[in-house]
């Protein structure tokens, strides 16, 4: 039997929160907060504006997609290109107002790490923050992006039939 994982240090985390709802910024705070997290700020969406993210040197941002604002993707895809970025690590937590597929999509491609959908919940953050945190995703590094590998890992567990009727191999 393993042994249970140690509690994170959240503590210890930065974790700056970019969102143009100035409402919704102070609640997803507060429930930061509420984790444990020692270093929690604030920002509305400057998509190239370097200053939040180099002054504060989060390891984790904190954004927002909705259907009326998509400034958050553009964000995110100035934080994934290597030419610009000014923290090439960062890892990105994106809630999502719609969860329509289309929305997903859109934040998968830009280089968001992980998606919570509204409402959020301290439970679903909670979970999202400590994954990001204590178990980042792997990175791949290109000319042009810099971030969370989405390629496919080949599954070799599974013998047989696949859904389309092809043999799998071992």
């Amino acid at each position: 039997m393993s042994e249970p994982r140690p509690e994170p240090q959240r503590i210890a985390w930065r974790i700056l929160i970019c969102d143009d709802n100035r409402a919704h910024r102070r609640m997803v705070k507060r429930l930061i907060m509420d984790m444990g997290v020692g270093h929690v700020m604030e920002s509305p969406v400057r998509f190239g504006d370097a200053e939040p993210v180099c002054q504060f040197r989060p390891d984790l941002i904190v954004g927002r997609v909705t259907k009326a604002d998509r400034g958050m993707l553009e964000l995110i895809k100035w934080l994934r290109n290597p030419e610009l970025t000014p923290l090439p690590g960062i890892s990105v937590l994106v809630s999502v107002e719609d969860a329509s597929s289309q929305s997903l999509i859109m934040a998968v491609k830009a280089g968001a790490d992980l998606l919570v959908a509204e409402p959020l919940t301290l439970n679903a953050l909670q979970k999202r923050i400590d994954s990001l945190m204590t178990d980042p995703l792997p990175r791949i590094v290109t000319k042009n992006y810099i971030g969370p590998d989405r390629r496919r890992t080949p599954r070799t567990a599974y013998l047989g039939i696949d859904r389309r009727g092809r043999a799998s191999a071992a």
